[in-house]
């Protein structure tokens, strides 16, 4: 072969190369597997801390509803007020407690969690602190609205935590966790409340919610970072003002006190999403699919049962057997018990459920990667396993209640053990 014809060979050989190259960069992208950042930079305890300290700020929601109903009788006395009205309280409560979440909680996927947090304490911390000191009933029912704008939006701030920084295939065993910081309120509020209405007076029942929402507001702006993910990614982007917590601040000051100099890190910080007006009325799309709409129907028919007990429950007991507040208190304890035991068990039911249905999301994925690259290639590959689909496998009907909906579950587990106890009292008496 001459000199000419094996330059022309090599540069054939080259062209064919770069052709295949190039057949290789513009197929679909889509349909090939690529190398992905991690979900998130927080570690698995660091993960847990966070979900504990949401946790606990959840609990207030509930708490502050429950702790309140062993004093209904002794509010209406010293107000000179009916319980009727007193019960009004409640359900204000109750509405405020449906509209605020929706509103809040879109503000919070703008401008992030951690300013959220601070405002929705700031405001549950006033309320608290003019309902121990008010003297009227009008002022009573509006501070009862402002505490429940401020408790009612931390449930949904926690599960929205828990969204930015697990994966689908481990968040519903986080989800358990974060449950189980409401679901220890309906027990632990009512024996708190009684024991407050009977040795102190009912006001310090809120003069108790104002300090232990003071302790909480300082340790989320000490210790909870921004989780959204609109703002800080994965993590790995740094925040500015409110996002950042006093703790960060407080390194990256340590840091750059020792190094010298400034960092320059908050050049690339990304702007924040301008807020725009919330629309709450979205969120009640939500009912029109045919997925949720099931779900959240059984839930509200267990919810108003459960609401319309649990108010009730206490002024009963206190009217007919001449309870005292403590002893009212202390029937509350079955249904925390309940719905505490529901939430342990749901993200132990939960996890292999969600993992199962990755399984069969990577298993797909590798099958279609598979084809892609055979019609480019004759090389063979190893056979994919694909696991089957959760749908297409039988599940037991209330197994597959418990994975979808956790409160319907709770609400179950409540309504089959307590009864047994209240019964008990009641024949006692």
């Amino acid at each position: 072969m001459s000199e000419k014809e094996t330059r022309l060979s090599g540069l054939q050989i080259a062209e064919s190369s770069e052709e295949t190259n190039a057949k290789f960069e513009n197929a679909d992208n889509d349909d090939l597997p690529v190398v992905e950042t991690p979900y998130t930079i927080f570690t698995k305890s660091q993960k847990l801390g966070l979900i504990l300290l949401v946790a606990l700020a959840s609990i207030y929601s509930p708490l502050s509803s429950f702790i309140y109903y062993p004093a209904l009788t002794a509010v209406a006395n010293d107000l000179n007020t009916t319980l009727s009205k007193v019960n009004l309280t409640i359900t204000s409560y109750m509405v405020v407690s449906g509209v605020a979440p929706m509103i809040l909680g879109s503000i919070a996927d703008q401008l992030g969690r951690r300013p959220v947090y601070l405002l929705v304490f700031f405001m549950y911390i006033l309320a608290n602190v003019g309902l121990a000191l008010q003297t009227s009933y009008p002022a009573l029912l509006l501070l009862r609205m402002l505490q429940s704008a401020g408790g009612s939006a931390t449930i949904g701030l926690g599960y929205g935590v828990v969204g930015d920084i697990t994966q689908p295939s481990e968040r519903g065993a986080y989800m358990g966790i974060l449950g189980c910081g409401p679901n220890v309120a309906p027990s632990l509020g009512p024996v708190l409340g009684g024991v407050l209405a009977q040795k102190a007076g009912w006001r310090w029942i809120f003069g108790f919610l104002a300090i232990s929402g003071a302790l909480s507001l300082v340790l989320i702006a000490v210790k909870l970072p921004e989780t959204a993910r609109n703002i800080v990614g994965n993590g790995s982007r740094p925040s500015i003002g409110l996002n950042k917590s006093i703790l960060i601040l407080w390194r990256e000051k340590k840091n750059t006190l020792s190094s010298g100099q400034q960092t320059g890190a908050s050049e690339n910080v990304p702007q924040v999403a301008n807020l725009r007006i919330p629309n709450p009325i979205r969120s009640i799309s939500i009912l029109l699919s045919k997925d949720t709409a099931p779900i959240i129907l059984i839930n509200a028919v267990f919810y108003t049962a459960y609401s319309c007990l649990q108010a009730s429950l206490s002024s009963l007991f206190i009217n007919i057997y001449g309870y005292k507040e403590l002893e009212a208190g202390l029937i509350y304890i079955p249904f925390g018990v309940g719905c505490f035991i529901a939430s342990l068990l749901s993200s132990k039911l939960r996890h292999p459920f969600e993992l199962s249905q990755n399984l069969s999301r990577i298993g797909t994925d590798a099958v279609r990667h598979k084809e892609r690259y055979s019609r480019m290639t004759t090389t063979a590959l190893p056979p994919v396993k694909v696991f089957p689909r959760p749908a297409t496998t039988p599940l037991n009907p209330k197994r597959s209640l418990s994975l979808y909906s956790t409160p319907v579950y709770e609400a179950w587990f409540t309504c089959s053990l307590s009864p047994h106890f209240v019964f008990s009292l009641m024949a006692g008496s």
